[in-house]
């Protein structure tokens, strides 16, 4: 048992973990998605960066939530991580639907976890994944069902150049 471990309920600690684990299964999907952007065949370079950045702050989140459990006094419990789905993406809209499909489901589990310490009092994990978690989800959320109207008005083909160039070309 940890030393510093107070008021910090078994049920929590498996929630991080779930959502630990589910962060990285989420960076893995970006991870992939960006490098198949990347790709001789695709090449649609911003759509890379973008995917690239949106893996790289989960690896930001990640971070956090390994810390808070440890901090807490948890203890970190890694589970497999699957390989993404699918490896040929298609469409950047396709890509963006998923983008925004596992961002809800993140965000989902975010929530679950915030139900579960406010249901055992735990006031400063709350605090934190509000402050931190959600906000950030939000805006992820938000970002991409921007990108997902945008890219059913431009269509595919040169629609999709133009996105990558104007669209996202200054995003982050």
């Amino acid at each position: 048992m940890s030393l510093v471990r107070q008021n910090y309920h078994p049920e929590t600690e498996n929630a991080l973990n779930k959502l630990i684990n589910l962060t990285l299964t989420t960076e893995y999907t970006y991870i992939a998605m960006a490098y198949y952007y990347d790709r001789d065949d695709i090449n649609l370079p911003n759509m890379m960066k973008f995917l690239k950045h949106c893996a790289e702050e989960k690896r930001e989140t990640l971070e956090a939530l390994l810390k808070m459990q440890n901090t807490r006094g948890g203890r970190i419990v890694f589970e497999d991580i699957a390989q993404p789905e699918k490896s040929e993406f298609g469409t950047c809209l396709n890509t963006i639907t998923i983008a925004l499909a596992l961002e809800k489901q993140y965000n989902q589990a975010a929530l679950d976890l915030h139900a579960i310490s406010d249901k055992h009092s735990d006031s400063q994990l709350s605090d934190w994944i509000e402050g931190h978690l959600l906000s950030e989800s939000v805006e992820i959320i938000k970002k991409l069902g921007d990108h997902t109207a945008q890219l059913k008005r431009v269509g595919g083909g040169l629609g999709e150049y133009q996105f990558d160039q104007l669209t996202l070309e200054n995003s982050d």
